[in-house]
């Protein structure tokens, strides 16, 4: 037990340590299907889509990003007999755990949900809760309500304003965020997060994270 002991101890100060790496640089891509690959929107008896279940179960255990959306791409997997493959792409250079982050750090979360893609599509039944699950998922690894906004079928307009206001007050020596709820827009066309090229890299310690959560849909037999 003495051993054991030790051990942990020691496992939670190299996480520590870890977490509280200033010198982290990188982004990490995650989707719940690769281009080509089959996906499921829905799963019966429950309200988040098969990918967000695992992935949001899997952030809450203490680990890091890269390992919890690995474990989560596995038992998508795994449930599909492999129909479902996960893409996951990073260039990290350092391992970011949720459940550790120090204080100092600036923590903030844009989540998009659209069920309604707009014409000359039909409104989607997805599962409603998907962004519900990933914002608690990460509130309760660290993240402050204050810093969450939430968008409901917005357009792409709506969504690179955001990113904007996110990226000036990022750089700004103190920002409260405000939660942005239900928002009756139109998501016209797929969106690019990309910087215009002008904009300077946002400060060392923070922390972005954006998720998306849309249907699935056929067009020209191809999955989109």
């Amino acid at each position: 037990m003495g051993w054991w002991a030790y051990g942990v101890i020691s496992e939670q100060q190299t996480v520590a340590v870890a977490a509280a790496r200033k010198d982290v640089r990188g982004q990490i891509v995650a989707y719940a299907a690769a281009f080509g690959s089959w996906e499921e929107d829905t799963a019966a008896g429950s309200l988040t889509s098969p990918y967000t279940t695992p992935l949001a179960q899997k952030l809450r255990q203490k680990k890091s990003v890269i390992d919890a959306i690995e474990d989560a791409h596995q038992q998508v997997l795994d449930s599909t007999r492999r129909k479902q493959r996960p893409l996951l792409s990073t260039s990290m250079n350092g391992p970011i755990y949720l459940y550790r982050q120090p204080a100092s750090r600036r923590k903030v979360v844009l989540a998009v949900s659209v069920d309604d893609p707009g014409p000359p599509f039909n409104k989607r039944n997805g599962p409603p809760n998907d962004v519900d699950a990933i914002v608690s998922a990460l509130i309760d690894t660290g993240f402050d309500r204050r810093d969450v906004t939430i968008f409901h079928n917005p357009d792409r307009n709506a969504i690179e304003t955001e990113i904007q206001r996110i990226s000036r007050g990022l750089r700004e020596p103190a920002v409260s965020s405000v939660e942005l709820d239900s928002h009756p827009l139109q998501l016209l066309t797929h969106v690019s997060i990309a910087r215009e090229p002008d904009q300077p890299d946002p400060p060392s310690d923070t922390l972005f994270v954006f998720f998306f959560r849309g249907t699935a849909f056929k067009s020209a037999s191809r999955s989109s």
